[in-house]
This record gives structure tokens, C-alpha cells and sequence, in this order.
């Protein structure tokens, strides 16, 4: 096996040194046979086949990319990616995915450190829960129209996540969906949306919310620890906010509906106001 990156640390390796030039990883000797092997695979993948990239493909399933290419482009004709097939995936920054593509299995990104951006083509109904959980690197994501609910923890622990896109046909968010993505300031929260699960947006780095006319359920402690987040407004439709749906955060101003009779968890020094 050639490497490319050193799967210690992920520097990308000097051909010119047997071991990482920054962790001192020694890389494996390779033997003649892998050399024949290495060469014909090179080869093949120049023609673009894509076996010798790394693409594990089954039908119009995509179970498992073992490769480790910078910049990697899933093949078209693929309709479902498998729970896990990117998963733990080092050195790769940027995923191109086809067209026609329908299902992201869970935990399909998960854990993959250098990945920085997402865009899901439309089309795209199911991305399973933990889909990009602990893609540390990751900035940006886009969730198509065609997806009508956030699974839980799909983008959990992307602590540099900065940019998400919902789409406005969104009704629901499940928990922990955006848990400790401590670099996320501010979202959009589409008007279609009804439901915000347990713990959905703690300890983000939230620090302006709006919640939109027509939420009904905000389970507990989904806007928990959000330091930077001093004001919200909840909204007429919502039936049923958990007491502790704000746990921790260190709100300012709280605007509630005039016929609000349910209790919240509020900082001692919090301005409640009352409208409509």
C-alpha cells in the first residue's frame, strides 16, 4: 500500500523521506508485487475507473471509498451512499456528489477531519443521523429542498461549522443535530418548520435566533449553553416549550405571547415582555 498522507497526523507525505516529516511516522516498505500492483493501479485510475480511486461500488450503491485524493468526486450513476463509506476519511478537503444521488447513510462523513465543505445536490431525501458528526474542519453545508427533516446529530461536534443552509420545506430537527458546533452564530430556521429536538442547537455558538410563526415543540435543553445568545422571541404557535430549553444560556430579553402560561428556565436578570 502507497501512502499519500501520513495516517497519523494527515500531512501529506514527501516522497523524497521513508517517514513523515512531521510525526516521524516511518511508512511501511513496499515489497516488488505491491509495486506491480501500485503501477497498474495508477494506471487504471489515470483512465478513470473507479476502482483504482478508491470507490467500492455495488450496483448503484457506493459502499466504501478507501482512497485519499485531496479533492474527491463520487462517480455518477450513484443513487446511495452507505452508512459509514467516507468514514474516519483522511485528507480529503472537498466531496463533489453526483446528481440523482437519493440517501446518505449515517455516519457516512463522520469523523472525517479536513473536510471543509458540503453541498448536497437536490434530490437527496434521507441524511442519516451523525451523517458529518466530528468533521472538525468542516465550514459549510447545504441540506436541499428535497430533505424534510434534520436526523439527529447529522453535523453534531463540527466545531468550525459556520454556514448552514435548511431548506424551506423543513419541519423538523432532531436532537443534537447541531450540538457543539461552537463557530455556528447565527442560522435562517425555515418557516415550515414545527419541531426542534432535545438538545438540537447546545452549546452552539448561537447568538441570533429567530423562531419562526408555526413552531409548535421545543424539547429540553435545545438552545442549552448557548453563550452568546442574549435575546429571543417565542412565537404564538408554539404549544409546548421544554422548562429547560434554554438551560444555561445567559439571556437578556425574553419576548413571549401574551397567553403564555407554560414555565422556562430563565438567568435571574432576564426582561421578560409579553406581546400580542
Amino acid at each position: 500500500m502507497k501512502y499519500e498522507y501520513c495516517p497519523i497526523c494527515g500531512i501529506k507525505r514527501d516522497e523524497a523521506l521513508p517517514y513523515c516529516a512531521s510525526c516521524g511516522w516511518e511508512f511501511p516498505k513496499v515489497s516488488p508485487l505491491e509495486k506491480i500492483f501500485d503501477e497498474s493501479k495508477r494506471e487504471a485510475a489515470e483512465r478513470g475507473e473507479p476502482w483504482a480511486l478508491g470507490f467500492h461500488i455495488n450496483g448503484k450503491t457506493l459502499e466504501k471509498y478507501t482512497g485519499a485524493a485531496e479533492t474527491v468526486e463520487v462517480p455518477e450513476g450513484i443513487d446511495m451512499i452507505r452508512a459509514g463509506a467516507f468514514k474516519n476519511l483522511w485528507g480529503t478537503r472537498e466531496i463533489t456528489l453526483p446528481e440523482g444521488l437519493c440517501s446518505i447513510g449515517e455516519q457516512a462523513f463522520y469523523n472525517s477531519p479536513f473536510l471543509r465543505e458540503v453541498s448536497i445536490p437536490e434530490g437527496v431525501q434521507w441524511v442519516g443521523e451523525e451523517a458529518f458528526g466530528s468533521c472538525t474542519s468542516l465550514k459549510r453545508v447545504e441540506f436541499p429542498d428535497s430533505v424534510v427533516a434534520i436526523r439527529e446529530g447529522v453535523c453534531a461536534g463540527c466545531i468550525c461549522l459556520q454556514t448552514v443552509r435548511l431548506p424551506e420545506t423543513l419541519s423538523r430537527i432532531e436532537e443534537e443535530a447541531f450540538y457543539r458546533c461552537y463557530d455556528l452564530e447565527e442560522i435562517q430556521l425555515p418557516s415550515k418548520l414545527r419541531y426542534i429536538g432535545r438538545a438540537a442547537f447546545s452549546h452552539s455558538g448561537l447568538q441570533k435566533l429567530t423562531l419562526p410563526l408555526g413552531l409548535e415543540w421545543v424539547e429540553g435543553e435545545a438552545f442549552c449553553s448557548c453563550n452568546g445568545l442574549e435575546e429571543v422571541e417565542i412565537p404564538a404557535s408554539a404549544t409546548q416549550i421544554a422548562e429547560n430549553a434554554f438551560w444555561g444560556t445567559p439571556l437578556k430579553k425574553i419576548i413571549l405571547p401574551r397567553q403564555w402560561r407554560g414555565k422556562i428556565w430563565l438567568p435571574a436578570d432576564c426582561e421578560v415582555v409579553y406581546k400580542g
